[in-house]
C-alpha cells in the first residue's frame, strides 16, 4: 500500500522544495531526476523502470532520464539534498511541539543477500540481518532520522540525532521520550546539553536506584520522572507517566510508515546509499499521507460545525 499521489501532484511537491535550475549541459534538472526516482518508488519498482516512457501516465509531457543518468545523478549531493528538502518542506506545514519521540526500526534484508554493509543484530522478535533506522518524530511526523547497520546500538544512533533537537521546533526546550534501549548516562547528558530532558523507562538493573556514582544527575532526574517513589502507594499519574503514555505515538508513526512501504527492503535496495534514498522516499510518502489525513479531518470538522 502506497500513498495515492498523482504524477502532477508529485512534481508539484518536488517543485515547492525550490530545486536549483538546470545547468547548460544538463538535459534533465534535479527535479526531473527526483520525480522519476519517486515515481519508481511509488510503484515499488527499481529505478531503471522510471527511464521508460511507458511508465508514466498518458499525456505526460516528459522525456524521462535514461537509466544511466538516473544512476549517476542520484549519487550527487544537490540531488540528495533536494530529496531530503522535499520531505522537510512538507513536514514544516505542521509545527513541531516540545515533546519529541525517538525510536528505532529494523530494515531487514535476506540472509542470502551479498550486501556487505548489512549487519546481523537484534531485530523485532529475534536476530535479523540488515540495517537499523532511528527516527526523531514530533506531532506525528518524522523530523530527522539516522541509518546504520543492524548491529548498531540504539544509544549510538540516538546521539547522532540529538544536535537536531533545537532545530526541530522553535521552542529550544522540551522532552524526549524513548524506550529503555536508549537509557544510558551519555544520552541523558547529551540530551540535557540540547535543552531537553530524556524520559525513558529505567532498565531493570537501574529501577529504583539513585546511586550518584552510577547515574549522572540528568539520569537521576529522568528516573524521578518515570519511576516515582510514590508508585508503591498507587500514585502513578506523574508527569513522567504522561510523557511515556504519549511515547506510544512513535509506534503508530512507524507502523503507518511500514504500511506505506517502510518495511523489509526490496531486492534492488542494497548498500547504505540506496537504502538511505529508499528511506527518504518512503518517509516522503508517509508525510504526504499524514498531511492528507489531517486535511480530510479538518474538512470534515468544518462541515460538521454549525
Amino acid at each position: 500500500m502506497k500513498a495515492n499521489i498523482s504524477y502532477r501532484r508529485l512534481r508539484a511537491l518536488v517543485q515547492q522544495a525550490v530545486p536549483r535550475p538546470r545547468r547548460g549541459r544538463e538535459r534533465h534538472s534535479d527535479a526531473d531526476v527526483i520525480v522519476a526516482y519517486l515515481w519508481a518508488q511509488l510503484h515499488t519498482q527499481p529505478t531503471y523502470w522510471a527511464s521508460r516512457r511507458a511508465a508514466y501516465p498518458p499525456g505526460c509531457r516528459l522525456t524521462p532520464p535514461s537509466a544511466a543518468t538516473l544512476s549517476r545523478r542520484l549519487g550527487r549531493v544537490p540531488v540528495i539534498e533536494l530529496l531530503s528538502r522535499v520531505r522537510r518542506t512538507m513536514a514544516d506545514a505542521v509545527p513541531a511541539c516540545p515533546l519529541k519521540l525517538m525510536d528505532s526500526r529494523p530494515l531487514v534484508v535476506g540472509n542470502a543477500s551479498n550486501d556487505r554493509n548489512a549487519r546481523r543484530g537484534h531485530g523485532a522478535g529475534g536476530r535479523a540481518r540488515g540495517y537499523k533506522l532511528c527516527v526523531l518524530t514530533s506531532a506525528g511526523l518524522v523530523r530527522e532520522w539516522s541509518l546504520a547497520g543492524m548491529n548498531a546500538n540504539d544509544q549510538t544512533l540516538g546521539l547522532t540525532l540529538l544536535p537536531s533537537l533545537p532545530g526541530v521546533s522553535s521552542h529550544g526546550w522540551g522532552y524526549l521520550a524513548t524506550d529503555n534501549g536508549f537509557d544510558g548516562n551519555p544520552l541523558h547528558v547529551a540530551t540535557a546539553g540540547e535543552g531537553h530532558v530524556l524520559v525513558t523507562p529505567p532498565r531493570r538493573s537501574n529501577r529504583g536506584v539513585r546511586d550518584a556514582r552510577r547515574n549522572s544527575p540528568q539520569r537521576i532526574r529522568a528516573l524521578d520522572l518515570s519511576d516515582s517513589p510514590l508508585r508503591h502507594a498507587g500514585i502513578t499519574n506523574t508527569m513522567g507517566d504522561a510523557v511515556m503514555a504519549a511515547r506510544g505515538a512513535v509506534e503508530h508513526t512507524l507502523g503507518h510508515a511500514a504500511l506505506l512501504g517502510l518495511g523489509p527492503l526490496p531486492p534492488w535496495v542494497r548498500t547504505p546509499r540506496r537504502v538511505a534514498r529508499h528511506v527518504e522516499a518512503m518517509l516522503i510518502f508517509h508525510t504526504y499521507r499524514v498531511l492528507e489525513l489531517r486535511q480530510q479531518r479538518l474538512t470534515k470538522t468544518h462541515r460538521l460545525s454549525p
